[in-house]
């Protein structure tokens, strides 16, 4: 019982809290009729009723004041951007007209941008007045530190009558949407990259010969060895001709991007997100710039593999996408078990490239032996760039593994820190 009556009048203190300035409205509007009509008590005359007709006319007025308004004050809103770089800033507005010639008293406009959650990150709220036939323009300048969607634009447009004893909200449209790309990198100083371009340099200039299932011939080119020349069929052609094989292992890239984080969510968590998703589309944009075939792949929060080919149609978009957001997370399993799929196929990426924030035990075990196989493979660490010296030193002593391995890896903040790695 106690609890129930606890709750009414929690209840009834959440609507008065809400809706006091309608209240007070009421409660002036309710005192002046009330002032207004002691004359009329008092002397049942024209006279003593005035004061009552007065504060009636003078509500009704106001009312109609408020409609004129209503069909004369317009807005648009100006200045939204379809889609920016991450750190650039982009600014929204509202050009406010009044087309009457009355004079605008109160006008309160609400302007926002929202996080990468859909709530409210920063708005700016104004109240204005406008003379008749003036224009008046807006503005709210928003910064977007973190790749993503924003929703952004006007939230509310009010209009007042002339004694304030009016309002009407006026109907806005949906708000706008800013897409955040990322702010790609330039990471041919790795040593991935490096290999997976002398890879193909070497496929395009010489046989392939490490194979076991003969797939055809072609004229001889200057650097094919001996062994592989068809004799038979030079013969028969009048020229050299080279037996060619299907290599078992491919010269292109493999991108393998975890989407778990040993940091929480929040400020940092947002960094690392950035860091990882720029460091990934980064080597997957390089690689297709270059001619070299490239395939991202990642496991999504049900630990689902999730590939994409870099001769498909896929962009930043569709990677958020299947990778909404990193998670915190001390277990990356399905991260672990998609490196080892990645490594094991018999016609697997000769070069892979693991972009991380959770060097878990598991996922190092796995890189390792990527690289006993016979890949060259690269372990790329986001890391918060305030963190704190005691998690530094935990994670190098985690990552000392790779170096007793000869496994070459590189920690970044952001991933404009890799364009400072040169071979």
């Amino acid at each position: 019982m106690r609890t129930r009556v606890l709750s009414a009048f929690r209840s009834v203190g959440a609507f008065f809290k809400t809706h006091a300035s309608t209240i007070l409205k009421v409660l002036i509007t309710v005192a002046l009729l009330g002032t207004a009509a002691l004359p009329a008590v008092l002397d049942n005359t024209i006279i003593g009723y005035l004061p009552l007709l007065m504060v009636v006319a003078g509500i009704l007025f106001s009312f109609a004041y408020l409609q004129i308004l209503k069909r004369s004050v317009t807005f648009q809103e100006t200045g939204t951007q379809g889609n920016c770089l991450r750190g650039e800033a982009s600014s929204i507005g509202v050009k406010v007209t009044n087309g009457s010639f009355l004079l605008c008293p109160r006008i309160e406009v609400e302007l926002f941008v929202s996080d990468l959650e859909g709530n409210v990150d920063a708005a700016t709220f104004e109240r204005i007045s406008l003379l008749p036939k003036e224009e008046r323009e807006l503005m709210l300048a928003a910064r977007f530190d973190h790749i993503g969607e924003y929703q952004v634009g006007l939230r509310s447009f009010t209009i007042f009558d002339l004694f304030g004893l009016f309002s009407s909200q006026m109907k806005t449209a949906r708000p706008s949407v800013v897409s955040v790309a990322p702010r790609l990198a330039d990471l041919s100083g790795l040593d991935v990259v490096h290999q997976s371009e002398t890879d193909v340099l070497s496929m395009n200039r010489s046989v392939i010969n490490d194979g076991f299932d003969y797939v055809g011939m072609r004229e001889y080119v200057l650097g094919d060895t001996m062994k592989t020349i068809h004799w038979k069929a030079s013969a028969r052609f009048g020229d050299l001709m080279t037996r060619l094989y299907e290599k078992q292992v491919n010269p292109d890239i493999c991108v393998v991007l975890d989407a778990t984080s040993r940091w929480p969510h929040g400020e940092q968590m947002m960094c690392l997100y950035d860091a990882v998703i720029e460091g990934v589309l980064s080597m997957a944009s390089y690689a297709v710039e270059n001619g070299i075939e490239s395939t991202v792949a990642t496991a999504d929060e049900n630990g689902v593999p999730v590939e994409f080919l870099s001769r498909g149609s896929w962009g930043y978009e569709d990677l958020m996408r299947a990778v909404p957001k990193l998670r915190p997370s001390k277990e990356n399993a399905g991260t672990a078990q998609l490196l080892h799929r990645m490594t094991m196929g018999m016609y697997s990426s000769s070069n892979i490239a693991v972009f991380s924030s959770n060097p878990t035990e598991q996922l190092l075990s796995e890189v390792i032996s990527a690289h006993a196989a016979g890949k060259h493979v690269q372990f790329l660490m986001a890391h918060p760039a305030d963190w704190e010296r005691a998690e530094e030193e935990h994670v190098k002593r985690m990552l000392s593994r790779l170096s007793a391995a000869r496994v070459p890896y590189y920690l970044y903040s952001t991933a404009q820190d890799l364009e400072e790695v040169r071979i």
